[in-house]
């Protein structure tokens, strides 16, 4: 009798943790994977930890400091592509979704020649 009441209180002890972790899981949502990402709009060259590029497309702020060759914000034009974003990346910018494996255009749309901020 004693190694059952046991094997219930256990059962019972596991049910509960896993009924627990679900909870915890459905509040705390895991980071995504690799995300491609489109973005399109005007470049920004920040004045700040030597200089952090940026352009803001849809709502979203998205890092270009990875970008080979980066746009260059002088020209006054916009630009579209995609990039590559991993959710948890931090870089010294600390502003905008970093992005990697950037692929970039200009495009027509005018945009700030002094694009600094």
């Amino acid at each position: 009798m004693k190694v059952h009441s046991v094997l219930v209180s256990m059962t019972a002890i596991a049910l509960i943790s896993s009924v627990a972790v679900a909870v915890a899981a459905k509040k705390t949502p895991h980071p995504i994977g690799p995300l491609k990402v489109n973005f399109a709009g005007c470049p920004i060259m920040h004045d700040i930890e030597g200089g952090c590029l940026t352009v803001k497309s849809r709502g979203q702020t998205y890092l270009l400091n990875s970008a080979n060759p980066r746009p260059d914000p002088a020209k006054g034009l916009g630009i579209a592509g995609t990039g590559i974003w991993h959710s948890g990346t931090v870089t010294t910018c600390m502003m905008g979704k970093p992005l990697s494996s950037i692929k970039w255009r200009y495009t027509r749309q005018r945009c700030s020649s002094s694009a600094k901020e």
